[in-house]
């Protein structure tokens, strides 16, 4: 398992040429890993190599390996709910 911040992973690839072998080492196993949660996703824009490295990460675990996104998922409060009409 593996988690990261939207804004993490992208500055992560950010410092490699899509060329070179860390970065596709990086990618490899970004693809591969058992669950790849992403957090803060939309909280923040990205730059469009960013996006391109995003989707190929996606498009290549899609279908193959859990990948949650979402908005701030962990290392949070949750918010306070109103008591709900299904309590046991």
């Amino acid at each position: 398992m593996a988690y990261y911040r939207l804004d993490q992973l992208v500055d992560m690839l950010a410092v490699f040429s899509p060329t070179d072998q860390n970065y596709l080492d990086k990618m490899r196993k970004l693809i591969n890993v058992d669950v790849l949660i992403i957090d803060d996703f939309m909280t923040m824009s990205i730059n469009q190599r960013g996006q391109e490295d995003l989707s190929k990460i996606i498009f290549d675990r899609d279908g193959r390996l859990p990948t949650p996104i979402g908005r701030r998922l962990l290392g949070r409060s949750p918010p306070r709910q109103s008591r709900s009409r299904f309590t046991r």
